[in-house]
């Protein structure tokens, strides 16, 4: 309890008391105890418990009260001897006051800057606060971090640094010293597994000199990996738009290769020519796949889910998966034939199916397999309470596993975590299992995974069967393009920026009889519908054009001729307004490269379909 912080009445008032028992103390002692020794006795008292004044107060009244025998007549020592005695002891009771008030007011100081200072850092989060002398002693040590770096309060107050961190001293002392100094500084501190960003400023008392220092230790573990994961992030956005580029491009080539392949298998007449073109169509289709998965990768590809058949696109995806696990890894796949179909979309299952495939090579550290199983299961309703998302019925299972290191709980529990990888750093960048994850969900499915360590891994992917309907185990035949009843006359205006593609479908189109106005983009397309005099049936736009695209040049086309009919392309897009569900009406979107019976196909659709006049 702090007396000297009570009222005045207070604290002379025990004054006066303290001075009233020693002079009873003295009258009872008959004036045996000598004069000094006994009215310092409250002086001290005072001065230490109510302070200064209080004390110096004790001391006058003492003189006052006590020495009132040494003034009389009847006093027999000499006078100047007696004034000499009261007026020492006065100085004597000013100068012990004084020093006792300096001390306990040096003492409430500290007391209370040490209370203030374990007020902060006790609520300093994720970090340490400490105060440290001019012997780099530690004064106080408080805060959450503590436990992090495996110390106490006990452990750190009242001992030096060298003694508590003698590994990382040489990094901390310059930026101790310096504090004491009274410069301020911060330095970054890999320390027990944790990241600390350490700051050191000098502490001051009221003369400006500085007194100690104050560090605050931070642990930034957590910002960093955050930070990490940002930039792994945006150099992932770079990639995926450098993939979506490429693969743009690559389509457009593909889109010339394939047509010219489709037309010129119609017009041979040989067979070793015709085997010689559809082995050249045959390579070009599969570098079409191959585009399909960068734009799957870089999220530019429209999603466009349609019945499939999981076994057809495990078998079609076998060669090039068992390329990627590489020959030391054996691939068994166990297709169920015919299949139940599910409503997805192909290059997001091929991408499922290459990121788990990709992960369990990872897993197989010298020979080992990867089996991969599609079948048919019924869930009930107790399976689906353990599989979120599921409803009972009829489902299409998918399952991967491998002979692979396996993984403990801790791992697993995380697995499907963005960012999370076990891999050396710059060896994974932790999106796989987490786009997977999304994939699957979003799709109405769910996603489950076995593994112990030692015993490899299996991932089961359950998705929703459709109504019991199968899709044909065989694709239907995409043969050349042959003219399947000629057109009679219709236009159309195809707008395309790639020279070899726009020449291709004027070819095809040309051919199978329809009359063409051709536009190298937007701007050139509306000044062309405007000067035309007739009607324009069908607009063939690419989407992804300088200026204005083929979205915004058909909303434009409408305006004028609202009865005009649009078959979009692209070899990529990033345009939601693509999507089946917000296309307006009397269009459709093709995706780069097609076969050009295919165009053909969708442009006799919408011809066919209600018509107004433009």
């Amino acid at each position: 309890m702090n007396l000297a912080a009570r009222p005045l009445w207070y604290r002379y008032g025990g004054a006066i008391l303290l001075v009233a028992a020693t002079h009873c103390l003295r009258l009872a002692l008959m004036g045996e105890t000598p004069f000094v020794v006994l009215y310092l006795f409250p002086v001290i008292i005072c001065g230490w418990v109510f302070g200064f004044g209080p004390g110096l107060f004790a001391g006058v009244l003492g003189v006052l009260v006590g020495d009132t025998v040494s003034l009389s007549p009847e006093s027999t020592a000499p006078l100047l001897a007696r004034v000499a005695r009261i007026v020492a002891f006065t100085a004597e009771s000013v100068l012990i006051s004084w020093l006792l008030w300096a001390r306990r007011h040096g003492e409430t100081r500290r007391g209370e800057m040490e209370r203030r200072y374990r007020v902060m850092a006790s609520n300093f989060p994720n970090g340490v606060v400490v105060l440290f002398d001019r012997d780099l002693r530690y004064l106080i040590a408080d805060g959450a971090g503590l436990a992090a770096i495996g110390l106490s309060r006990i452990a750190m107050e009242g001992h030096t640094l060298a003694e508590v961190f003698p590994d990382v001293r040489d990094r901390l002392e310059p930026l101790y010293r310096a504090a004491l100094a009274g410069e301020d500084g911060n330095i970054e501190l890999e320390f027990r597994n944790r990241t600390w960003l350490i700051h050191a400023v000098p502490v001051r008392d009221e003369q400006g000199a500085v007194e100690c220092g104050l560090v605050m230790t931070q642990d930034v573990t957590d910002r960093h990996r955050l930070e990490q994961q940002v930039r792994q992030g945006q150099k992932m956005e770079a990639l995926g738009r450098l993939a979506g580029g490429v693969a743009h491009d690559f389509n457009n080539l593909l889109a010339v290769i394939l047509g010219r392949c489709e037309r010129l298998q119609f017009r041979l007449k040989e067979p070793a020519l015709i085997q010689e073109v559809v082995a050249v169509r045959q390579a070009g289709e599969r570098a079409a796949a191959l585009t399909r998965q960068m734009l799957a990768f870089s999220r530019q590809r429209l999603i466009e889910p349609r019945p499939i058949d999981l076994s057809m696109v495990v078998g079609e995806l076998e060669q090039m998966l068992g390329r990627l696990i590489t020959e030391r890894i054996q691939l068994i796949v166990r297709l169920e034939r015919p299949l139940l179909a599910v409503l997805a979309d192909r290059s997001q299952i091929e991408q499922v199916l290459m990121n788990l495939c990709i992960n369990a090579r990872d897993a197989i550290l010298d020979r080992g397999q990867i089996v991969i199983e599609t079948s048919v299961v019924d869930l009930d309703a107790g399976a689906c309470r353990s599989r979120p998302g599921l409803v009972p019925g009829r489902h299409v299972q998918l399952e991967v596993r491998d002979s692979g290191a396996g993984m403990d709980a801790a791992v697993h529990a995380r697995l499907f975590e963005p960012f999370f990888t076990t891999k050396a750093p710059g060896k994974g960048t932790g999106l796989g299992l987490s786009i997977v994850f999304g994939i699957v969900t979003h799709g109405g499915g769910h996603i489950g995974c076995a593994s112990t360590p030692g015993a490899g891994t299996a991932f089961t992917i359950i998705l929703p069967a459709m109504d019991a309907t199968r899709v044909p185990t065989v694709d239907p035949p995409s043969g050349p393009a042959r003219i399947i009843g000629a057109a009679t006359g219709e236009t159309v205006l195809l707008v395309e920026d790639e020279p070899t593609v726009r020449e291709m479908v004027r070819d095809f189109l040309t051919s199978s009889g329809y009359r063409l106005l051709l536009a190298e983009h937007a701007e050139e397309a509306l000044s062309i519908a405007a000067r035309h005099p007739g009607e324009i049936h069908i607009l063939v736009s690419d989407m992804v054009m300088p200026g204005m695209s083929g979205a915004q040049l058909n909303h434009r086309l409408r305006e004028s001729r609202p009865g005009i009919k649009t078959v979009l392309v692209s070899g990529y897009t990033e345009d939601e307004s693509v999507a089946s569900d917000r296309l307006p009406p009397d269009t459709t979107f093709l995706q780069k490269p097609f076969p050009l019976a295919t165009l053909d196909a969708r442009i006799r659709g919408l011809l066919a379909g209600p018509t107004s006049a433009n």
